[in-house]
């Protein structure tokens, strides 16, 4: 069953920005979206268009090639970091990484928490950069950048063009993106953050959740006086092309800045009047680029949420969720899996399709990644990834093979 319900309407704020997380699993590693494909500056996209100052994107010793060059990044138990190119699906691994206990995306780099050695960087070396009306592709040699020191626990990585930012437990650190793909890591600022919570690129600065309410920092770490937004129970969130979404009980903060002047701005969109006031959207999946985000329910349905028009989707599922991402596509499909293993495709609110448990529940949580037409999702089996057709009743295209995985997701969005 699904309801339509409304919040406020906001600003024509925007940021642009993105996130994808990948948790380490027995199979597979909050959302969350894709790494160099947007600017982290100043752009409108309350009505799709694109910042005039936002770079061509284009780095020393890449080749702009004619297409994304689509790649799954993956994981083995003895810690190789392979690259799987989706055109031929071939494989070449990038480096070992020892005692890796959890890994995150950006849909460009992987952080991984190497046991008793902070966090190490990897750069896959496939990017997309959008500018709205037509996009930028690039490959460039994959390779290590190296590691964060002083960090310990499952990483999370959100980039926009200019900047990452790398969060893990209660410290997020701010790194130059320009010098992760060149191959170093400069770190920029590191400050305290709240338990659970998502910090992100925004504009010229990062926006990040401490002390139970949403700030925006710059580049030094202190903070834009009078902007702020409460956000208590954080629950991690993602970045899209109107903004930053952060979790929290009760709703959202949705964080963009102006793009004449670059302002910050917070807006908080609860849920609908009605909802309990302890429900909080959690589990944020999206397609790379895109304005509408699902998240998980408690009761075991999902939520969509359109940044733009800052309104809220409720949809029920007889089986509660493990996974949601929305494809947002012209026919708003949503693609989840159960807690049965079960792959489901929404096409407009209506229940389209159900496939026999095929997925890992392990590992759907942290490897569903969805693109413009496809699907990816690790199977029950370890070893094997599910290339699903989302628009032709989650038809598996292909099975990939992936040996002795432990985590996966998509890059080069």
């Amino acid at each position: 069953m699904m309801s339509h319900l409304h919040s406020r309407a906001g600003s024509a704020l925007c940021v642009l920005g993105a996130t994808a997380a990948l948790a380490l699993t027995a199979c597979s590693g909050s959302t969350p979206a894709s790494g160099d494909q947007q600017s982290s500056g100043l752009g409108s996209d309350r009505t799709g268009s694109d910042s005039p100052t936002t770079p061509h994107g284009y780095v020393e010793g890449a080749a702009e090639l004619s297409e994304a060059a689509l790649s799954l990044l993956t994981l083995s138990g003895s810690g190789a970091v392979d690259l799987v190119d989706l055109a031929d699906l071939s494989s070449t691994t990038v480096t070992t990484l020892e005692g890796v206990r959890a890994v995150s995306s950006d849909g460009r780099f992987l952080a991984a928490d190497v046991d008793g050695d902070g966090v190490a960087l990897v750069d896959s070396g496939v990017w997309t950069v959008d500018h709205g009306d037509h996009q930028h592709y690039y490959r460039a040699p994959a390779r290590s950048v190296g590691t964060v020191g002083d960090l310990s626990g499952e990483p999370f990585l959100s980039s926009g063009e200019l900047r990452t930012v790398l969060t893990v437990g209660t410290t997020a650190v701010l790194l130059d993106r320009e010098a992760l793909g060149a191959g170093s890591v400069s770190e920029l600022a590191r400050v305290h953050v709240d338990e659970g919570s998502l910090a992100a690129p925004l504009g010229q600065g990062w926006v990040v959740v401490r002390g139970g309410a949403v700030e925006v920092l710059d580049e030094g770490g202190t903070p834009t006086p009078g902007v702020t937004e409460a956000c208590e129970g954080a629950a991690g969130g993602t970045t899209t092309r109107v903004g930053v979404v952060l979790g929290c009980a009760g709703g959202i903060v949705l964080a963009t800045v102006d793009p004449t002047d670059g302002t910050p701005a917070l807006e908080r969109v609860d849920l609908p009047e009605g909802t309990a006031t302890e429900a909080r959207p959690h589990g944020f999946g999206s397609r790379p680029g895109r304005p509408t985000v699902a998240a998980l329910d408690d009761t075991g349905g999902y939520w969509l949420l359109d940044t733009r028009e800052l309104t809220w989707t409720h949809v029920d599922s007889e089986v509660p969720l493990v996974a949601v991402a929305a494809v947002d596509d012209r026919h708003d499909r949503v693609v989840a899996v159960d807690g049965e293993g079960r792959v489901l495709v929404w096409t407009d609110g209506s229940l389209e399709t159900s496939t026999d448990p095929i997925a890992s529940v392990e590992g759907a949580p942290s490897g569903l990644r969805v693109d413009t037409t496809r699907a990816y999702v690790p199977v029950g089996t370890p070893g094997q990834v599910l290339e699903i057709d989302v628009a032709d009743g989650a038809r598996i295209a292909r099975t990939i093979d992936t040996p002795d995985l432990v985590a996966v997701t998509e890059v080069g969005l």
